[in-house]
């Protein structure tokens, strides 16, 4: 028995399919400068608010992270020129809900931060619940826009069976129009120490306490720990974001995906499984009883994350979409070989992220070839390919030509669609990639499914392989300029492959990956 060679290694062995999310997760990490940048910018906020002169000092104002931040779940921002990092922040004042108006601490909190300087030309507009700071970014890396969501204390509000954490809801402040605010409810410290329970199920099956984990529920930065859910929940974000680039205002609100991925985390110890146990149990935590879709807030069951899908329908259609997609993302990495992987994880995820993903996947592969590489998919499963399959895939082939056009196809998504549509023989119906096998002789049809603009032109890479092609002069490589629909015969066997690259005022501005079709065997 020989091993086979790196291009035919099948992802579908547990620890081989761990390395590769964990590669995922480790090149979505956010540099530990990022956290320590906000730390210190929010503190600096909070000192200025309680410093002496300040009306608010009296009141004494305490600032602390919410959101990613805070949570251990802020992933790198897409790429361009409006890319930041968000930092939310609640500025808590001391005392009853009863001693204070909305309008009151909204107005206090906006009026100190024009009172200094820097602050005052950062200020953006009145938000409806927030203060905004924009912060340039610098060097080339992105910037920061801090939301800061004035608050009191409103524990003595709380009753019923959620009344456990009446010590940490407060209560924020809303403009319902020009001139009239009323006061919500809400427990950002609540839910993170949930969120925190949730991560801990996989700490505590180890029998590891938290404190060697360096865990700190009002430490920042949090990223430190590094857990599976954390990890999860990182990929999720990003997928969201890449899928939604340009609808990112129907997209699904982070606060969404981090509580279905930490109700859908069942403790799994690594990064792969807990992805693949996370993908496949979500959608059993959106309750769907009375009619409408609900992701209740797990600390304040009244609360309905998902209440801003009211009036707007586009939301709910756009989060039943990704959670289906979602549902599909390990069955599109398990099982594929190496050179396909990059592929789905630029459609996934973006074509940088899919780069560095795989190249860190592989120098892990390298450093464990002799272990990952005796672990041989068994034959049951996938049959082995036939002799006349050529060991060169199209992903490297020589005569695969390089795009001529500006790179900026993060822009738009791409996704391929191929079917059997005839020949003699032939089972009619869909093909997925690297998975089914044609019959030689068979009639495909491929069609490009994108967000692109109207305008946007069209082309078509194939790239044949094998001795079949090669005689007959038929191993192509080139572009082919046609529409969003496109026909192909299954002319040559052996591994083939077929991308779309979509082409707008002269720049390369979306791209499928390459789509690979086996034909014979």
């Amino acid at each position: 028995m020989t091993t086979p060679p790196p291009h035919r290694m099948i992802l579908d062995a547990n620890r081989r399919f761990d390395s590769l999310i964990e590669s995922v997760a480790e090149t979505l990490d956010v540099p530990d400068s990022a956290y320590e940048q906000a730390r210190q910018r929010y503190e600096s906020v909070g000192a200025w608010l309680s410093a002496e002169g300040s009306p608010l000092r009296d009141a004494r104002p305490v600032i602390y992270p919410q959101g990613s931040f805070a949570l251990g779940t802020v992933i790198r921002p897409l790429r361009g020129p409006d890319a930041e990092y968000d930092i939310d922040a609640v500025v808590e004042l001391e005392g009853p809900v009863g001693d204070w108006t909305p309008a009151e601490v909204k107005r206090l909190v906006g009026d100190r931060l024009r009172e200094h300087g820097k602050y005052r030309a950062m200020l953006a507009d009145e938000g409806r619940r927030c203060w905004t700071l924009d912060y340039a970014s610098a060097a080339g890396e992105p910037g920061f826009h801090m939301d800061l969501l004035p608050s009191v204390c409103a524990g003595a509000e709380r009753s019923g069976p959620a009344a456990a954490g009446a010590a940490t809801a407060i209560a924020i402040t809303n403009r319902t129009d020009a001139r009239r605010y009323e006061w919500r409810t809400s427990d950002p410290r609540g839910y993170r120490a949930w969120f925190h329970r949730r991560m801990q199920v996989r700490f505590d099956s180890h029998g590891v306490p938290l404190s060697e984990r360096r865990v700190h529920i009002e430490a920042v930065p949090e990223n430190g720990v590094r857990s599976p859910l954390q990890q999860v929940v990182r990929i999720l974000k990003r997928h969201r974001d890449v899928m939604f680039l340009h609808d990112c205002e129907i997209a699904p609100i982070s606060i969404i995906l981090t509580t279905l991925a930490a109700h859908a985390y069942g403790g799994e110890a690594s990064v792969g499984a807990s992805f693949l146990g996370v993908v496949s149990r979500m959608g059993a935590h959106v309750d769907r009883s009375g009619g409408r879709v609900c992701v209740p807030n797990p600390v304040r069951p009244e609360e309905n994350f998902a209440d801003r899908w009211e009036g707007d329908a586009r939301k709910e259609v756009a989060f039943e979409e990704w959670l289906d997609e979602v549902q599909t993302l390990g069955d599109r990495l398990r099982g594929q070989p190496v050179e396909a992987v990059e592929g789905e994880l630029a459609d996934m995820l973006g074509e940088s992220v899919a780069r560095e993903s795989v190249r860190r996947f592989t120098q892990r592969l390298d450093g464990r070839a002799p272990l990952l590489l005796a672990e041989r998919q068994p034959a049951a499963a996938t049959p082995p390919l036939p002799r006349e399959f050529p060991a060169l895939e199209p992903a490297r082939a020589g005569h695969r030509q390089a795009p001529p056009w500006p790179d900026r196809a993060t822009q738009y998504r791409v996704r391929l669609h191929g079917k059997v549509v005839g020949g003699q023989g032939a089972r009619r119906g869909t093909i997925e990639s690297r998975r089914t096998r044609v019959l030689p002789g068979a009639s495909l049809e491929f069609e490009a499914v994108t967000n692109a603009p109207v305008g946007a032109e069209y082309f078509w890479q194939v790239v044949n392989t094998g001795e079949d092609a090669r005689r007959a002069d038929g191993l192509r490589g080139g572009f082919d300029r046609g529409d969003r629909t496109r026909s192909e015969g299954a002319s040559y066997r052996g591994m083939h492959s077929i991308e779309c690259f979509v082409v707008y005022r002269g720049a390369c501005v979306g791209r499928s990956g390459p789509f690979f079709v086996r034909i014979g065997g």
